[in-house]
């Protein structure tokens, strides 16, 4: 059988080399600066290039993690960081942003590109799509099964593009790419690398007034890590090229342990494999980890998935520390904490701090037992931690800290030299014969940025002046009212919209007819889902169908993969929902010309980065004939799951430790959390009306009550005072 490629993390040079040592096929690392790790001390290029080259000598491969999306204001200096790789040579860039991918084919095509987890590859036709677009290698979804696996793998040897699965490490409750939660709570986009873990927090079910009762509530979202030796066997059966370990936070302890873990079952001769399977799996359970399961391999629900009773914390249990009154503890700020196993100078900690939340990881170089200072302590002991940041632990108001051995101290090994001033120096000399070149391109591909704060975008086109029409006072853009239940059009607005979008659920589609004649096909817009699974192709064609007959031929796209999946030739307008994640000109100048004529941004931009991308996109010939949108009333699905675990209480709230409100829908694609109140940027309408854009979006799925949801929309949008304000998202601040 196919022997897949072993890939393995590393945050920086000590990882490589554990890696590579370990028995790594190939290394994958970030970067710098456009990566979705963003880690705090991150490779130079120099130490990448000097990486690549040692890696090349030994037959191994390096591929690097380009998998953030793309602002305007970076294109400038990416084209110098494309110069520089282009010099270095890796095997690959992993990229989940269409106006990269589209940067990478037309101008450094030397570099290999391959589809990122980022972009939610969930089916057959989404492979399809990505290596139209030129990747020579898409990383699936995690969420799917085996069989899902084999059937999309089989389609991506047509396709000839290889297929990349995860097999070990953390997994999340929400698909890769459709993650908003860490980005609405606090403009941190995961997509971005800036996550804040919002799902490894411990959430109470039911109103705020029983958010502190006993068992209603936990660790809801808190998946536990993917190890799969177990489905090795099948991988390999259905042609899958690539292994991947996740980890690039993770200690080079860890990563050789893994690695070296993976490289056993990989190896393992048949006689001896089910001894080789023993010893991989002992291995793994001593790698201070989370709790394990297998994640999605054997099942499209599986039941292990989430322990909502267990933190999520990564590595070994050390025991708690309760709030003391006399919290004078020698030198150290917390009480004493009775270990549950031993422990060392030297070692990776990390503090859970509760009800808040908050994560605290520092290593170890202070410990006291009886009085005194030492270097270990046992099993039983009672110790004094004294954290890095004391200040920080005390106002946090906690009333308990679990801890965790996430890493054993090690002796730090030498590391073998790398010749870092060659490739500087290599850089420095393909940077000067390249920069009149560089500046040409930025020019033609960034002309001019917008001001810092998005006020005063040059080129913007001047704000539209609100006419009267009756007794009501026109909008200053035109607005398309997304619904998911057919009652929602039953209640008045005072202004008239300019379309009409609808999914395609049961619902809707029984009442189509009914649709079609009150407001004509035309003002219609029919809107896929982002996840359609292979088996449910069939379903949505016939669906498409229904549409034809009767003469609704305008769709909304969830996903760029739909672009395969269809037949959409006889539409007249093809839009593109927020959720394909466009968030610069060229991610726009990619999708326009593949057809789609309307095309809305990324929802979680700020305005400046929103002003800019706008006025990046007119500048250019593609700008004068598609329409730009923007999401700007609604409910957004924070979290986008598989998962519909029974321990969810549907539309109660859920409430997070600082006393934010969300709830759970369910349908048959599974899991969505949402705010309870919903985000507004209609008070901003009449700037974003000078910005370039030409259509805003109110999205109304999720409403609780049809009639009062409607009722203070259409107070909103009418004349006179509005009733309270709400959040804006992330509109007045700025994403990082």
């Amino acid at each position: 059988m196919n022997k897949p490629e072993l890939l393995a993390p590393a945050g920086g040079p000590e990882n490589f080399f554990a890696a590579i040592e370990a028995g790594a096929d190939a290394v994958y690392m970030g970067l710098p600066g456009v990566n979705a790790r963003n880690l705090a001390r991150e490779p130079s290029l120099a130490e990448i290039g000097a990486m690549i080259e040692y890696a090349r000598a030994r037959g191994k491969k390096i591929y690097l993690a380009a998998n953030s999306l793309i602002f305007q204001k970076e294109i400038k200096p990416l084209l110098h960081t494309l110069a520089a790789l282009s010099e270095l040579a890796p095997d690959a860039l992993i990229a989940q942003d269409l106006g990269l991918l589209h940067l990478i084919r037309e101008y450094f095509p030397n570099l290999t590109r391959h589809a990122s987890t980022l972009m939610t590859a969930h089916n057959s036709a989404a492979v399809t799509m990505l290596a139209r677009l030129g990747c020579k290698r898409v990383v699936l979804a995690r969420e799917l099964t085996l069989q899902e696996i084999a059937a999309i793998t089989a389609q991506a040897r047509r396709d000839q593009v290889e297929i990349e699965v995860f097999i070990h490490g953390a997994m999340c409750f929400a698909y890769s790419g459709l993650c908003l939660f860490s980005s609405y709570l606090g403009g941190k986009s995961g997509l971005r690398g800036q996550c804040v873990q919002p799902c490894r927090r411990a959430y109470q079910i039911g109103d705020g007034a029983g958010a502190g009762q006993k068992n209603r509530g936990g660790y809801l979202f808190s998946m536990n890590d993917l190890a799969g030796p177990t489905a090795i066997g099948p991988l390999r059966e259905a042609g899958v090229a690539a292994l991947k370990i996740e980890g690039r936070q993770r200690s080079a302890r860890y990563v050789a342990t893994v690695v070296a873990a993976y490289r056993r079952v990989l190896d393992a001769e048949p006689a001896r494999f089910e001894e080789e399977m023993a010893q991989a799996q002992e291995m793994l359970d001593a790698a201070l980890t989370r709790k394990t399961t297998d994640g999605y391999f054997f099942s499209p629900q599986p039941n292990k998935a989430i322990t909502p009773w267990h933190s999520g914390n990564l590595g070994r249990y050390l025991g708690r520390i309760t709030a003391a009154r006399d919290r004078k503890n020698g030198q150290s700020p917390l009480p004493p904490l009775k270990l549950a196993a031993p422990l060392s100078l030297g070692c990776r900690l990390r503090l859970h701090l509760e009800p808040s939340g908050e994560r605290l990881a520092f290593t170890l170089k202070e410990l006291r037992w009886a009085g005194r200072e030492v270097t270990e302590a046992a099993n039983g002991d009672e110790v004094l931690l004294n954290p890095p940041d004391p200040k920080r632990v005390l106002q946090s108001g906690w009333r308990s800290i679990d801890c965790y051995l996430v890493d054993a101290a090690t002796e730090m090994k030498a590391l073998p030299p790398l010749s870092t001033k060659a490739v500087a120096q290599k850089l420095r000399l393909g940077e000067q014969a390249t920069r009149a070149w560089l500046d040409d391109l930025a020019r033609r591909l960034a002309p001019l940025q917008a001001t810092s704060d998005g006020q005063e975008t040059p080129g913007a086109r001047p704000a539209r002046k609100p006419t009267n029409r009756g007794k009501t006072l026109a909008l200053p853009l035109p607005f398309w009212l997304r619904v998911d239940a057919p009652e929602m059009l039953k209640q008045p607005l005072p202004h008239a919209p300019e379309a009409i979008v609808f999914g395609l659920n049961q619902r809707m589609m029984r009442q189509l007819a009914d649709l079609a004649r009150r407001y004509g096909g035309e003002r219609l817009i029919a809107a896929l889902p982002p996840i359609i699974f292979d088996h449910e192709r069939g379903r949505y064609e016939g669906h498409l169908k229904q549409l034809r007959r009767l003469g609704i031929a305008r769709l909304q796209l969830g996903h760029i993969g739909q672009l395969a999946m269809f037949d959409l030739s006889r539409l007249r307008l093809l839009a593109a929902d927020y959720t394909l994640n466009l968030a610069n000109a060229l991610a726009l100048r990619q999708a326009a010309s593949l057809g789609i004529a309307a095309l809305q941004f990324a929802i979680e931009l700020d305005k400046s980065n929103l002003f800019q991308a706008i006025d990046g996109f007119k500048r250019g010939d593609t700008g004068k004939t598609v329409r730009l949108g923007l999401t700007v009333y609604g409910w957004p699905a924070l979290f986008t799951s598989r998962l519909s675990a029974p321990f969810f209480a549907v539309e109660k709230s859920i409430v997070s430790p600082k006393h934010e409100l969300f709830r759970h829908q369910r349908d048959e694609a599974g899991s969505r959390i949402l705010p309870r109140r919903p985000f507004s940027l209609l008070p901003h309408l009449a700037e974003l009306a000078t910005s370039g854009l030409d259509y805003v979006v109110i999205d109304m799925r999720g409403a609780t009550n049809a009639r009062h949801d409607m009722e203070e929309l259409a107070r909103r949008l009418g004349p006179g005072k509005n009733p309270g304000k709400l959040p804006s998202f992330n509109y007045a601040g700025v994403v990082p």
